[in-house]
């Protein structure tokens, strides 16, 4: 569970960093993910 939730962070670092213009709406879903499914 704990290393599901790290790889959700990670994703959304890498999304955050590599393609912050494209990928906007996907990071901010990922966001949404973690806040209201927290594992």
């Amino acid at each position: 569970m704990l290393l599901l939730f790290y790889t959700f962070n990670f994703t959304k670092c890498f999304r955050t960093f590599l393609l912050p213009h494209l990928h906007i709406k996907y990071i901010y879903l990922d966001y949404l993910t973690v806040y209201y499914f927290p594992f």
